[in-house]
Order: structure tokens, then C-alpha cells, then sequence
């Protein structure tokens, strides 16, 4: 788990979001213009693409958390901890340490 997560503060949060919703905002600004509205639609297909093949990385990461979780692998021990410690292990940011593999 990552430690600098723990000390975010709400303040730090709350920008987080806000910025987010901001570029949102001014997605929207774009559409006023027609060449710019064409590269809007674009984009917006482009993030249902990338959304939907996320989805199927998603249910895969899932079904590897739970079945190691079956197994009772160490660092594995609840389906959510898994999910967790699997998604750091594929940004890189954890080693996978399991018995199978030692």
C-alpha cells in the first residue's frame, strides 16, 4: 500500500475534484465552435473505447484477485486487498511476492 495516500488531505481532495470538473467544463466550451465540436464528439468516442476495453481489464484483474484469493496467497487474503495489491503490481509500484513463484 502506498503510505502518501493515508496523509492526503481533504483540502488537496476537494482541488483534485474541482480541477477535474473544470476541464470538464471546458470540454464543453469547445462544442460553441464547429471544428472544435467535430474533435469533441472524437475524443468522446475515443474515451468510450478506451472506457469499455478498461471495463474487460477490469473483470479480469477481478477474477485473478479472487482466485488468488482462493488459493490463500499471502498479501491475498480478502478479494479487495487483492485487487489492490494486483493493481500495484501492474503500475509497478509493488513486487509480486507469492509462494507459487519462490
Amino acid at each position: 500500500p502506498i503510505p502518501e495516500v493515508a496523509t492526503i488531505d481533504w483540502r488537496t481532495a476537494v482541488t483534485a475534484f474541482s480541477t477535474f470538473f473544470l476541464w470538464i467544463q471546458f470540454i464543453q466550451i469547445l462544442i460553441l465552435s464547429r471544428p472544435l465540436a467535430a474533435f469533441t464528439y472524437t475524443l468522446s468516442a475515443m474515451f468510450v473505447d478506451v472506457g469499455r476495453n478498461l471495463m474487460i481489464i477490469l473483470v479480469i484483474i477481478v477474477s485473478f484477485a479472487f482466485t488468488l484469493t482462493t488459493l490463500e496467497q499471502p498479501g491475498y487474503e480478502s478479494p479487495p486487498k487483492a485487487v489492490l495489491n494486483l493493481i500495484y503490481v501492474i503500475l509497478g509500484m509493488s513486487s509480486a511476492e507469492m509462494e507459487a513463484l519462490e
